[in-house]
């Protein structure tokens, strides 16, 4: 059985999405700052925190993205894969996750947690989707769950 890991590339909508959400986060704070500590709320005479809330949440934006990017895990030549795609799905069902949608050659796994799937719901990055061919098993979902899949795979008793 070989096990190989690999990262996906960021998402564009994902990136775009944490952009929109902070920049009006940090305008928000701004805004209710400015509104409370200065002289005169409604007057706006300092320009030069605009270039910051945009380079702020571009660097942020940047930096969550490459960080929630998806991991891809392929399992090939297992010597029974039925045993082992059952071993997969019970380890996330085991590791708070339930299934959403379970087809005969895909699996897609959503979290219990209601925090988790409205990231899932926002940016599409919580998902965990098992494919199963003749030979391979492929699972891609998010960092902290298949690592921990993957760690268990390597570093417990052999299959078969």
């Amino acid at each position: 059985m070989k096990i190989e890991s690999t990262y996906l590339s960021p998402k564009l909508k994902t990136f775009l999405g944490y952009l929109m959400l902070l920049s009006i986060s940090f305008f928000a704070l701004k805004t209710l700052i400015h509104i409370f500590t200065s002289a005169n709320p409604l007057e706006l005479k300092s320009y030069d925190w605009w270039p910051n809330i945009f380079l702020y949440s571009v660097t942020l934006s940047f930096g969550v993205t490459f960080g929630a990017r998806r991991v891809q895990l392929i399992i090939t030549n297992p010597t029974d894969i039925e045993r082992v795609n059952d071993m997969v799905e019970n380890f996330f069902t085991m590791n708070g996750t339930r299934v959403k949608k379970k087809y005969e050659s895909e699996t897609t796994f959503e979290s219990v947690k209601s925090f988790y799937r409205l990231f899932n719901n926002w940016f599409e990055t919580e998902l965990v989707c098992i494919n199963k061919t003749e030979n391979q098993l492929k699972v891609v979902g998010p960092f902290r769950l298949v690592d921990s899949l993957d760690s268990k795979l390597r570093f417990t008793r052999p299959l078969a």
